[in-house]
């Protein structure tokens, strides 16, 4: 999470702060089922707290109270993804048969406690020390999207409310170095290093002097894809940011819960960036790399696979391609699935926030 320069971190540093936890109901009657199959939202509302400036929101929480305390849940059955949008912009989407794998990356854990179901999001950005400016979003809701499915489970759901965590600072902190400071430091980035040299000067002077960017990284998915046993399989991506690494599974399509394949798919990897092989692992090599690799204790759900990306290269990949070698796989409805990391960069201005480089 980069702890010494989180974004909560550089805010406090010699500032006084306090950390309230806030709940917010969701607008949508889900006792009863009248949420099933439809989208539902959470607004935060706005960056004030009664008549005190909220400066930065994280660590966001589902809190499920089911009618049924024996309900196994399962995020599968209960939703398709989740969505955190601040004024109407996408800024990140989690899908359901992703949140496990990510909740484990993160060292993220589902307590069920009585008849209440503690799900903490694992969205980056929102997670830990990291966390938004809510103080600079006055005029832009921020919120939640939950797209329930038709799985008659969550009929179980009596209540759903969100928890999340503000922090509020007793002074006003010194925007400006503290974005320079996370520009500076974003310089190198090899795909928007030379438009974030051009916004330096724009933060200290005239119209910009408001201006507050912080870098944060966010998930891009294409899709999962349907993969032919074949001695060679090639897969091509399309990721638009800087990739930090990517996850890989094997998932079948029939099945509600979305269940990861976790046998042996196939016996060689190779990732090509920019026709450049960057990567060639054997099964049992990716296997030790993911397991050495992952950032908590806990350990990854069997069959998802990591590869990091950025240990490899230090440059931008125009085409950024799979392959696998051997592929066996004993049914056309189990899928290819390859998920990354990306870095991105959040706007403040003019109390508007706003992704820097659109998906």
């Amino acid at each position: 999470m980069c702890e010494n320069n989180s974004l909560r971190n550089l805010i406090t540093k010699d500032n006084q702060y306090i950390i309230k936890q806030l709940y917010f109901k969701s607008s949508s009657d889900i006792t009863n089922g009248n949420g099933i199959g439809k989208r539902t939202t959470v607004n935060l509302g706005v960056g004030k707290y009664g008549d005190i400036d909220i400066d930065l929101i994280s660590n966001p929480i589902i809190i499920f109270d089911l009618n049924d305390v024996d309900l196994e849940f399962v995020p599968e059955k209960i939703f398709n993804y989740i969505t955190f949008e601040i004024g109407g912009q996408q800024i990140d989407k989690i899908y359901s048969n992703h949140m496990t794998i990510l909740q484990k990356e993160y060292g993220l854990e589902v307590k069920k406690i009585g008849s209440k179901v503690f799900f903490p999001i694992p969205i980056n950005c929102l997670l830990k020390s990291n966390g938004i400016l809510a103080s600079k979003c006055k005029f832009h809701e921020i919120r939640f999207w939950l797209e329930f499915t038709n799985e008659p489970s969550i009929q179980c759901i009596g209540d759903m409310s969100l928890r999340i965590d503000i922090t509020m600072l007793a002074n006003k902190p010194n925007w400006t170095n503290i974005c320079g400071n996370i520009l500076k430091e974003s310089f190198n980035d090899p795909v928007h290093g030379e438009q974030l040299k051009s916004n330096e000067g724009k933060i200290y002077t005239g119209d910009f002097k408001n201006q507050q960017i912080i870098k944060i990284k966010h998930f891009q998915f294409t899709g999962a894809e349907q993969c032919d046993n074949n001695e060679n399989v090639k897969i091509k991506t399309y990721f638009n940011h800087w990739v930090n690494k990517l996850y890989i599974f094997f998932s079948n399509t029939t099945n509600i819960n979305g269940n990861i394949y976790k046998e042996q798919p196939f016996d060689r990897i190779r990732v090509i960036a920019n026709q450049v092989i960057i990567l060639d692992l054997d099964f049992e090599t990716l296997l030790y790399e993911t397991v050495s690799k992952s950032k908590s204790n806990s350990v990854l759900p069997k069959g998802v696979y990591i590869i990091e990306i950025d240990k490899y290269i230090n440059y931008y990949c125009d085409t950024l391609n799979i392959e696998l070698e051997g592929l066996s796989l004993p049914s056309p409805d189990i899928h290819f699935n390859v998920y990354a990391e990306t870095t991105n960069y959040l706007k403040f201005d003019s109390n508007i926030c706003q992704l820097m480089f659109l998906n």
